[in-house]
């Protein structure tokens, strides 16, 4: 029950961090912001402090924060002085304070991975536990409990970078040095192709131990592993336009699930995970389709360009679009999510 509890937990905090990036450009320029609730549905906890609401609802996925002028609906419903305080802002200020919400939410996963990177992140030993038998490394003479330590003068630590070291060879052989015992042996060893994939034949014993980085390494590490989920993300999404990815959507139901899934499998692989959904959040939340995040920019920078406010019934159009299409994703992502067991990935 408490994996639930976590994972309910989780998707709150990440809201909160996103919604908190928006309230504090916000008030970083100085704009209004009437209320600020975590969680959707009619506050049960609601306390007023230096004008501005802050409450709690009922229901836990999601939460907002309401900015004056913020909708494009309001621009004529408001009072002239409140259309002032955020129309009139420069174009970047308004973007920024929506873009707000994406960058915490990186944010938020930089700092979770920095601090991985430093506990240590799982790794596997190059110790080998068995050779194939007829292949290359048998060939070559490596035997199982060797130790390898380098390839081509290259010092490896985790087996990971040695596959990927023989994988990417461009050359049929590498030299291998081994430990084995207190003798360190170097072997030449040919490189196979088997279904596509170079080779050599050796197989991890499964040996795991974590490597912790210092901090300036930790940040790179972070700052990179983010940059290459966010592109994952972006590419994942255009196959899926193009139809060569299946659509399979999670819904604050399945992050929920998957989440609790992750939180029995050890702390680094769960904060992993949280990591993992902060950026994938930032990072849909940019998609130009209302309500996400991107949506308002957009509406913004073709008023930018035509250097006129666009006709209410374009504005509504795009905005019902989106919400109805945003509605339709959702609720077949629930339906999945609620009447198709979800299969732990981590297994």
């Amino acid at each position: 029950m408490w994996y639930i509890i976590a994972g309910i937990l989780v998707v709150s905090v990440i809201v909160l961090v996103h919604e908190g990036g928006h309230f504090a450009f916000a008030k970083l320029f100085k704009l209004p912001v009437e209320t600020f609730v975590l969680g959707y549905g009619k506050p049960f906890v609601k306390k007023e402090w230096r004008g501005t609401v802050y409450g709690i609802g009922p229901f836990p996925f999601g939460g907002y924060v309401k900015i004056p002028g913020l909708d494009p609906r309001e621009r004529e419903l408001l009072p002239e002085a409140e259309q002032a305080a955020f129309v009139v802002q420069p174009y970047w200020k308004r973007a920024l304070m929506v873009l707000g919400g994406p960058v915490a939410n990186v944010l938020m996963a930089l700092i979770i991975y920095v601090v991985i990177f430093m506990i240590g992140v799982p790794g596997v030993t190059t110790t080998i536990e068995s050779v194939v038998k007829a292949s290359p490394a048998a060939a070559a003479g490596i035997k199982p409990g060797d130790v390898i330590a380098r390839v081509d003068n290259q010092q490896v630590k985790k087996w990971d970078d040695f596959v990927t070291y023989v994988r990417g060879k461009k050359s049929d052989s590498v030299r291998i040095t081994v430990r084995r015992g207190k003798t360190s042996i170097a072997l030449v060893t040919k490189v196979g192709i088997r279904d596509g994939v170079r080779y050599i034949g050796v197989q991890a014993r499964p040996t795991k131990y974590n490597i912790g980085l210092g901090l300036w390494p930790a940040v790179k590490g972070a700052v990179t592993w983010s940059a290459t989920l966010i592109y994952q993300i972006f590419s994942s999404l255009w196959l899926l336009i193009l139809g060569k990815l299946p659509f399979r959507p999670l819904s604050p139901v399945g992050i929920v699930q998957v989440t609790s899934q992750a939180a029995q499998h050890g702390f680094i692989i769960f904060m992993n995970f949280v990591a993992f959904i902060s950026v994938a959040i930032g990072a849909t939340n940019l998609i130009p389709i209302y309500p996400l995040d991107g949506a308002r920019v957009v509406i913004w920078s073709v008023e930018r360009l035509f250097r006129k406010q666009l006709p209410n019934w374009a504005v509504y159009g795009y905005q019902y679009a989106g919400v109805g299409l945003l509605l339709l994703v959702t609720a077949w992502a629930v339906y999945l999510d609620i009447f198709k067991a979800i299969p732990d990935p981590f297994k």
